[in-house]
């Protein structure tokens, strides 16, 4: 069974946390995730990559902060808000795919260190909130209703799972206007559109929440189901029968005008106080006709494709030396514990297995903190790749995995890896390579299937080959990353 949190990286002189000299932030700074669900960079107008729902709010963000080109989560929701709030990739936490609630009692572990949970290390005692999509946990006995607080949050308002599913199996049908709503793990059914709520709470909290505080607002728009909002939040009137690429961009203009709603009630002196970090969970859902040409459906979210996992990122607030940058280095939602960890002056080096059979060791993490690039945008990427996994089940067992993929990008090539069980506790691998140009909607073509690379291409597959070994060596073996 894999060791995730055996620490072999000491002995061979690796690296554990930010890299570089450690600089603490001032620790009255506050900070706020703003997490959407669904809703790739084709859906985000900042980002000019494809004809989209108008999105003002989330872009006014990107023209007082730096915008990230090539920010990476994982293919489905729960692996990559897990890997959001402890800075771990999938194979260590062993999430790999997102959590059918009734289906599955795996959650996230609870010696896994979370933002929250580290801010209690800090010299000022952080106020730590949680409103909206928890969905790292199932609903089985073992996985209780109170998971967010479990995990170091002091309060959580909103959904334990996705909309469709709810503990009280009594209500149907379920909808946006029709859901199971936890606080602190009471449920209750609720009426108000569900992302109308998410922000009334946001609302609510802003104006009473004690500094420094992490407020963590994680909305369950856009993901299915994918109706029409109610016509009073929107616009101008859905047709009559609207398609799904109209619902989902009416979904999509509720939400913003909700993340404007929340901006416009935080006091001025707070707002210039804090970073507020905008991302999504992973790319755009492949419905019907939600994704359109030239975007490719069946590269989006459940795949390691560019569209799976390439996601928004925007960062803004008082840290921000040039507002309205872009920055082109690689970075991942893993980065965004390191960063709340150096704002509120906890240096990650000194953090320990919080609990479990490698209780006090030292915590490895995956990321960096992304504050360099808010002081200079054209900083160097500290990541020499990025990575992203999905598999099923989830668990650490490898020996009881159906399939897993994976993905390394460098800044000019990819390689996918994908892999079957072969029935006898080891897996089957297939690979798939591509040359990444800047500006393409997506990788192109596999150059495998031109039958022969040519040196530079050779040269290239070979390298990442070998970094995608070592890749899978240090989160199995629980060693630091390169």
């Amino acid at each position: 069974m894999p060791l995730p949190w055996l620490v072999l990286s000491y002995a061979l002189g690796c690296h554990t946390g930010i890299k570089g000299s450690y600089s603490p932030v001032a620790a009255s700074s506050n900070v706020i995730v703003l997490l959407t669900d669904d809703i790739g960079i084709d859906k985000t107008s900042v980002y000019g990559e494809h004809p989209s729902a108008a999105t003002p709010h989330i872009d006014a963000l990107a023209a007082t902060g730096v915008l990230f080109r090539h920010a990476y989560a994982h293919p489905t929701c729960s692996p990559s808000r897990a890997a959001l709030l402890t800075g771990r990739q999938p194979t260590r936490h062993g999430l790999g795919r997102w959590i059918e609630a009734w289906e599955e009692p795996y959650g996230l572990p609870d010696d896994e260190l979370t933002i929250p949970e580290l801010l209690r290390l800090a010299p000022d005692p952080w106020t730590s909130i949680a409103l909206g999509k928890w969905h790292l946990t199932g609903f089985e006995p073992d996985a209780p209703n109170t998971a967010p607080l479990d995990n170091g949050f002091d309060e959580h308002m909103g959904t334990l799972a996705n909309p469709l599913e709810a503990i009280d199996d009594s209500h149907y049908p379920r909808t946006y206007t029709n859901w199971e709503k936890s606080v602190a793990g009471s449920v209750s059914w609720m009426t108000t559109y569900m992302t109308v709520d998410t922000f009334d709470d946001a609302v609510a909290t802003i104006g009473s929440i004690p500094e420094p505080f992490f407020l963590y607002v994680a909305s369950n728009a856009a993901h299915t189901p994918i109706q029409d909002p109610p016509a009073h939040l929107l616009h101008a009137p859905l047709p009559k029968n609207p398609t799904e690429y109209e619902q989902h961009t009416a979904m999509i203009q509720v939400l913003d005008d909700q993340i404007g709603r929340f901006l416009d009630a935080i006091p001025t002196d707070v707002r210039e106080r804090t970073t507020i970090i905008y991302a999504s969970d992973n790319g755009t859902a492949n419905e019907v006709d939600v994704i359109q040409a030239p975007w490719n459906p069946d590269r989006a979210k459940e795949t390691v494709y560019e569209g799976g996992v390439r996601v928004p990122l925007i960062i803004t607030g008082p840290l921000v030396d040039r507002p309205g940058s872009e920055c082109n280095a690689l970075v991942s939602l893993v980065d965004i514990l390191p960063t709340v960890a150096e704002i509120a002056g906890v240096p990650v080096d000194s953090l320990v297995v919080p609990s479990g059979e490698y209780a006090g060791s030292p915590l490895v993490l995956d990321g960096y903190s992304l504050l360099p690039y808010l002081g200079d945008p054209n900083a160097p990427s500290q990541h020499p790749y990025v990575f992203a996994e999905q598999f099923f089940p989830n668990g650490v067992d490898e020996s009881a995995l159906d399939w897993r993929n994976r993905m390394l990008r460098t800044p000019d090539w990819k390689i996918v890896r994908n892999e079957t069980s072969d029935g006898k506790g080891g897996m089957i691998a297939s690979h798939e390579f591509f040359r990444m140009v800047d500006g393409a909607l997506d990788e192109g073509e596999d150059l495998l299937l031109n039958g022969s690379l040519d040196g530079a291409e050779q040269k290239a597959y070979d390298t990442l080959m070998a970094a995608m070994d070592d890749q899978v060596k240090v989160l199995t073996y629980g060693q630091a990353p390169p």
